[in-house]
């Protein structure tokens, strides 16, 4: 063995047996030191009447929170091993009156358990301190495999790191002042140490991370079941699992309960669609007038004659419609643009079989919005694995133009070139066909839906059309008010969502009025008792002047996230809206609202959310042995960069781009879509998994 430096010792063993001489079991405490509510939830959750094997057990101090986790003596045994003979000692003692409950001396390495003989395995900050490097570790996990029964459950907290593996030597800081050495430590590669599990026989069913920090290091946090491999097939994926998805949201789909009390309807009730479409239906509202600027835009689009149809229907006293919408993004944004208009499109023929009223699908191109840099662009992956952008080089500053007036320039010709070489997708000649330069982007737009839907019937609307500001806009003059009316209303909803934990989507000031005026530069109204700010270094006028102002031209003004609502249904009616995870989260925020300006709010209702395989993602998962389940626990966990330079970099940037779903990343053109568009599932609101490819 070679010549260790000074104050080191060549096994963690020596370092902890002169702790323990020391009496500093405190400093090793994996109660005081890590996350002790990780454990105890995970134990909480377990069956009684089974056998805890309980690795590196030291003083005892898990045994005593499992304990408390259990009623007494439900356990049917807990042994715990540990490699140092005091505290071995330490643990029998500390557990003396405990039935079933005792410690005995042995390495993890080889453990001196029968085969199958645990229910519930403990591993914690264990199998890092192994002198040996990964080769130990390694049959550490074995022997954790053999002693777990078929069905086991497994917990194992460790520190990884996410850039790299390392072998290296530290003492904890509790420790220092006795002059305890340091002791080997082997840090796993975070991605390698969660494939070693798993090629190990077990089924990663949770992960916590804590990290990284600014050395790469994480505390993570195992949670697995020994022998229990799914096929990674098309099974739904819970949405809590999803990268990035927001806590309402999240709730929204999963536990609607705790939420309901903030919407006027449940989205999973289908008498909500009932009642939603007969109050829509029963309202005054332009149809004639709508329809006609509908059928103008509609040929400006190049549309199908179902779309057409469509429109006409919309003058039926008795149609409802059901809207989604979005900004207007280069080459069609990315892919879950499509799956809120195939969501749209699918739910209306469901309520029109279901309710025999005719709904009618309607997509709102955004376009009052000004962030340009939001949708300049689309990525795709590309062979080696890393997230191409394909950008348009607009060299456009920040500004406040609206997205209603942004033209395309000969940089668009170069980003298509681009995309042609990075994607061979039939996405890509759509998308040469409607992205044109010298024509507005929102132009585009339409006209990449309208092709992209033509047989499917789907309506897509130009809001910042002067004619339907005149129709629209006078439904928000009640705005025109100091406090904010529409902030002023919103303010108990959010008020309810912050004291619940949830952040609030759109933040409320009662000086910010939910408009904006001017049609080349957006301001937004700011509102003070004297009067209101109407442009950008101007003196406030009085309210009776801004509201004369506003009365004589409403298609010089255009309404904020919170009005934008009120705005649409001032001029469909909306039985149902189909959102996205962002927008679920400020309607959370808008039902006081609808109810300050005398509409009835739809029924909100969340768009599908898809991951695509194609045939190299399917062989990757499959020769893996993952599911796209894991690809987004592990990512969420260690982060995306600690599977860049891995052999599943491709897959892991495919599946989770930038850490976040394919669909809020991958360009819509980028993809099949088709096969998808035609299999979302309306019956689960899970996150789905959809081949692109036939699979034997």
């Amino acid at each position: 063995m070679p010549t260790l430096a000074a104050g080191r010792v060549p096994t963690a063993k020596a370092s902890n047996s002169l702790a323990a001489a020391a009496g500093l079991w405190d400093a090793l405490d994996t109660v005081r030191c890590g996350h002790p509510e990780i454990v105890s939830g995970f134990l909480a959750g377990l069956a009684p009447y089974g056998s805890v094997v309980d690795l590196g057990c030291w003083n005892g101090s898990i045994a005593e929170l499992a304990a408390g986790c259990v009623k007494e003596g439900e356990w049917r045994s807990y042994v715990g091993v540990d490699v140092v003979e005091e505290a071995v000692d330490r643990f029998n003692a500390r557990h003396l009156d405990r039935p079933r409950t005792n410690a005995v001396l042995g390495d993890i390495r080889a453990l001196p358990l029968s085969d199958g003989c645990a229910d519930v395995v403990l591993c914690l900050f264990v199998l890092q301190d192994m002198e040996g490097y990964r080769a130990d570790g390694l049959q550490a996990l074995r022997e954790i495999a053999r002693i777990a029964r078929p069905g086991a459950s497994l917990l194992l907290g460790l520190t990884v790191h996410t850039l790299r593996e390392e072998n290296t030597h530290y003492v904890v800081k509790k420790l220092r002042p006795a002059g305890i050495p340091e002791k080997p430590t082997h840090h796993w590669h975070g991605p390698e140490f969660l494939a070693a599990v798993r090629a190990s026989g077990f089924e990663i069913t949770h992960i916590d991370g804590f990290g990284p920090n600014d050395r790469g290091f994480v505390e993570l946090y195992v949670q697995a079941i020994a022998g229990s491999r799914r096929g990674q097939a098309e099974h739904p994926v819970r949405t809590a699992l999803v990268p990035s998805a927001p806590p309402i949201f999240i709730d929204y789909v999963e536990r609607f309960e705790h939420l309901g009390s903030l919407f006027r309807h449940d989205f999973r009730d289908p008498s909500s669609f009932e009642q939603a479409g007969a109050a829509a239906a029963a309202r005054d509202l332009p149809r004639g007038a709508l329809a006609d600027v509908l059928h103008d835009q509609h040929a400006a689009f190049g549309g199908s004659d179902s779309a057409s149809r469509n429109i006409e229907r919309l003058r039926d006293p008795e149609a409802v419609a059901v809207l989604t919408g979005q900004q207007p993004a280069l080459f069609g944004g990315p892919l879950y643009n499509l799956y809120k208009a195939a969501t749209a499109v699918r739910l209306a023929r469901r309520l029109e079989a279901t309710t025999g009223r005719p709904h009618v699908p309607v997509f709102w191109i955004a376009n009052d919005d000004h962030s340009l840099d939001a949708v300049d662009h689309v990525h795709a992956v590309a062979a080696d694995g890393a997230v191409a952008p394909i950008t348009w080089e607009h060299g456009r500053t920040r500004s406040t133009e609206p997205l209603s007036q942004v033209r395309l320039d000969r940089g668009v010709e170069s980003a298509l070139d681009l995309l042609s070489q990075v994607c061979t997708s039939p996405g890509v000649a759509l998308a040469a066909r409607t992205f044109r330069a010298g024509e507005r982007l929102s132009d585009c737009f339409g006209r990449f839906l309208a092709a992209a839907f033509d047989d499917d019937g789907l309506v897509v609307v130009d809001p910042s059309d002067g004619r339907l500001r005149e129709l629209g806009m006078p439904r928000l003059a009640a705005e025109l008010e100091f406090p904010a009316p529409s902030a002023t209303a919103a303010r108990t909803a959010t008020e309810w969502l912050q004291a619940h934990a949830y952040p609030p989507q759109v933040a409320l000031r009662d000086d910010r009025l939910g408009l904006f005026h001017g049609q080349t530069a957006r301001f937004r109204l700011r509102g003070s008792e004297p009067g209101c700010q109407m442009a950008f270094g101007t003196a406030p006028v009085e309210w009776s002047a801004a509201r004369a102002i506003f009365g004589a031209a409403p298609r010089e003004f255009s309404p904020n996230v919170l009005l934008r609502p009120i705005y649409q249904d001032a001029l469909f009616p909306t039985a149902a809206y189909v959102g996205g995870p962002s927008e679920i989260s400020y309607f959370a925020q808008l039902a006081p609202v609808y109810a300050r300006f005398g509409l009835p709010m739809p029924v909100i209702y969340p768009r599908k959310s898809v991951t695509l395989l194609n045939a190299r993602a399917d062989r990757q998962l499959d020769a893996l042995g993952l599911s796209v389940e894991d690809v987004f626990r592990d990512t969420a966990a260690l982060g995306p960069q600690a599977f860049a330079n891995t052999d599943r970099s491709w897959l892991y940037a495919f599946l989770a781009p930038d850490g976040a779903p394919q669909e809020r990343v991958i360009g819509a053109v980028c993809m099949p879509a088709e096969r998808a568009l035609s299999n979302l599932s309306l019956d689960v609101f899970d996150h789905q998994v959809i081949r692109t490819h036939d699979h034997a």
